[in-house]
Parts: C-alpha cells; structure tokens; sequence
C-alpha cells in the first residue's frame, strides 16, 4: 500500500454510521472503541486489593469542545482520561474521557459520577480505593462504604459535611486532629501546610516519625 493510500484511508476512518448513529455523544464516533477496551481490559486481569482513581491530560492543541486546561500538568492543554488502576502495577482496568456532559447519575456531581462509574465493576469486593482531592467528599465516602468497599484519600476542607472544627484549631507542625462518624474519619495533619484527608479503612491514627527523609 501507498503512503498516500494509507493517508486516504486514515482521513476517512469511521466506526459508526453517522446518518444513524446518535450524535448527543460527543465521543460516539469512537464510542464502540471505548466500550471494547474497556471490557477486554475488565476481562484479561483481576486488579489486587488495592486500587486508584485518577486522571491524566493527554496533550491536545486542536479545536475541541472538551479540551481542558490544567496548569499543573506538563500539557497544561489536553484531553483529560479518568482511570482506574491497580495501584502495584499501574494496570489499567478501566478509563474514562472526560467531556462534562455524561452524566450517569444526574442528581451527583461530575467528580463523584466519574467515580460510582469506574468502580461499578469492584463494588461489594472489598477493594481498597485510593482518589485525590478532586473527587472526595464525606457523602461519596459513606455511599462507597455502604457498598463494601473501602475508601482513602485527600479531600479539601470546604467540602460539604466536613467538620467544622477541624480547622478552627491551631496546629504546630507534626501535630494532628480528627473526627470519626459512622464508620468516616477525618482527619488533619499540620505539615508546611495542612493535610486534610478522609478513610473508611482506618478507625484512630496513630503517626509514625521517618528520620530518613
């Protein structure tokens, strides 16, 4: 084959019928693209216990309705993939482009809709789930917990339902505060600033000093 056979063919390069295919989907294009990856992936490995959700920019300077820009990222300006992964070798066991607009459950928001849809697939399995700030929330936390799995991470002070006195309370450097509820601890460690975190796996804390840095 020709290069410019091979380039002929690439400009033209379809999977679905745009006549009859619907076109709400802003990724229907390569829709059955995405639903065939993301099931063989889910059928070829069985994650360990502990799993990790999230996302990565990929680097995109095109014309695209959602192009996202993050100024933290290498590629400030890309398309942004939501992940779930085995967190010993980085597995993925399922992803997620990110678009704004499809919303599995409409009464939650985009952060936790992103969530209750890459973890379907191990709910009631007493995983693990380790997520970043972005997604956390007291009311996500006790919803995962309810369905058998176990959930750890950051989370921003303003969230609703977080404590309020946790950050009234002046802290030195190394000190720490936290508060249980119905099987949700939170807590907040002092370090050069502060570290707002949330767990359903742990019931205390206890903090362990590292000499070796």
């Amino acid at each position: 084959m020709s290069l410019k056979r091979f380039t002929q063919i690439s400009r033209c390069l379809h999977f679905v019928n745009n006549v009859t295919d619907c076109s709400n989907d802003h990724l229907h294009k390569i829709r059955p693209i995405i639903n065939y990856w993301n099931d063989k992936f889910n059928k070829i490995f069985t994650p360990d216990q502990n799993i990790s959700i999230d996302e990565s920019l990929m680097r995109y300077k095109g014309r695209l309705m959602h192009k996202q820009f993050n100024p933290s990222k290498r590629a400030r300006f890309g398309i942004k993939i939501c992940k779930l992964c085995e967190a010993n070798t980085g597995f993925c066991s399922k992803f997620k482009i990110y678009t704004g607009q499809d919303k599995i459950y409409p009464n939650d928001g985009a952060s936790e809709n992103v969530v209750m849809e890459l973890a379907e697939s191990v709910l009631n399995k007493r995983y693990t789930l380790y997520i970043g700030n972005w997604y956390s929330s007291p009311a996500l936390f006790l919803r995962l917990h309810k369905q058998k799995t176990n959930v750890i991470g950051t989370v921003r002070n303003s969230r609703k339902n977080m404590s309020k006195d946790l950050a009234t309370k002046k802290l030195k450097p190394g000190e720490h505060l936290y508060r249980t509820c119905n099987g949700l601890l939170a807590l907040r460690w002092k370090d050069k600033r502060d570290v707002y975190m949330l767990t359903t796996k742990h019931a205390s804390v206890e903090l362990t000093e590292v000499k070796d840095k």
